[in-house]
């Protein structure tokens, strides 16, 4: 039960953590310099932010008003929709907007440039935003719809029948008032997703080390990254180049304690009310777009289908590795009894330390 419970609630927090949505199912996305039009006003960045966050936001607005042009000139398409006139252009406009949503969560996540980032921030609610205008579309649904697929090869008509259900997913049949509704939420959505991640990377937080004697079983070179300050302490971080070397290598279990607190607790409680406001506004959106969960309606147009579907491979998976996990389990603690022969658990500041341990042992792995 134990081990069923922590692969749901791992799924869980990856699915919050990361509960980003595809622009669209079309055809593999290639960066396209042409992608980025004139420049634009759209986003207007804040003086004395840095040269390359600056740049980026006016590719970032050139690229957005190339994408509402397409989106304009889609939705004027008339009465004779065809595969040239509809899917071809709606083809390049989702690649477009799923070129520019992806760079800028990727630039959101790991750019070095906190100026960078924070534009990049603004511009995937953009783009985001564009996309829901884009599956809320009323002319553009209608055009989609009425061309005729059926003497279309098995992949065009797959593709057809993808974007339909996407459309409907996002709510297009629903009246004016609600569709706006779905709008604003959407973009509400997308703001408070990015505030979640952006609470969790910016709390960095830190202990300190007295002394280089407690950093015994730290690789060499990391042990030089991390010279003592002006008072003689030195300083472990929850970024990653401190906390993963130092829960696997140190040999001080009560430093790996405080670091492992430190690191789970980043965003703390920051980010509980941005939680609990983000599920209300999913919730909200489920049963907006005619779904019982934000579960269900992000499953519609996945393999799964529905979260039932998920829930029944989890189940499945998790009842297929227990024995397994459990026997692994077993070896971590008989090792860890070496070091603590009184040790009833392994806990999780543990078991990156012990697991390590098994692999110089039994593996000659390090």
């Amino acid at each position: 039960k134990s081990f069923r419970l922590l692969v749901l609630s791992s799924l869980a927090l990856l699915s919050l953590a990361c509960g980003r949505e595809d622009a669209s199912d079309a055809s593999p996305a290639k960066p396209n310099a042409a992608d980025q039009a004139a420049p634009s006003q759209t986003i207007e960045p804040a003086a004395g932010i840095s040269e390359i966050a600056s740049r980026y936001s006016e590719r970032c607005d050139a690229a957005a008003d190339k994408i509402a042009g397409l989106l304009a000139e889609l939705e004027a398409v008339g009465s004779d929709p065809t595969l040239s006139n509809v899917f071809g252009p709606f083809n390049e406009l989702t690649r477009l907007i799923d070129n520019n949503m992806y760079e800028a969560q990727l630039f959101f996540y790991v750019h070095p440039d906190a100026d960078t980032r924070k534009i990049a921030g603004e511009c995937d609610q953009k783009f985001q935003g564009i996309n829901t205008q884009l599956f809320l579309s009323r002319p553009i649904f209608e055009a989609f719809a009425a061309v005729d697929v059926s003497r279309e090869d098995a992949e065009t008509r797959y593709f057809a029948d993808k974007q339909l259900t996407l459309f409907k997913q996002n709510g297009v049949g629903q009246d004016d008032q609600t569709r706006a509704r779905i709008q604003a939420l959407k973009e509400e959505i997308v703001g408070l997703e990015n505030e979640f991640a952006a609470n969790v990377a910016g709390d960095v937080r830190s202990i300190m080390v007295d002394s280089v004697d407690q950093l015994a079983g730290l690789p060499d070179d990391w042990i030089e990254a991390h010279p003592p300050n002006e008072n003689g302490e030195i300083i472990i971080t929850t970024q990653y180049p401190d906390y993963s070397p130092f829960m696997r290598y140190s040999q001080d279990e009560s430093l790996r304690k405080q670091l492992y607190f430190e690191y789970n607790n980043r965003a703390h409680p920051a980010n509980k009310e941005v939680l609990r406001n983000l599920v209300d506004k999913r919730n909200e959106m489920a049963q907006l777009t005619g779904f019982a969960s934000w579960a269900d309606n992000q499953n519609a147009t996945k393999m799964s289908g529905n979260a039932a579907t998920v829930r029944r491979f989890i189940d499945k998976a998790a009842d297929a590795a227990e024995k397994r996990a459990h026997g692994d389990y077993a070896l971590y603690l008989d090792r860890l009894r070496k070091d603590d022969p009184d040790a009833q658990a392994v806990m999780p500041w543990q078991g990156s330390f012990i697991g390590n341990r098994l692999r110089q042992e039994r593996f000659s792995l390090d």
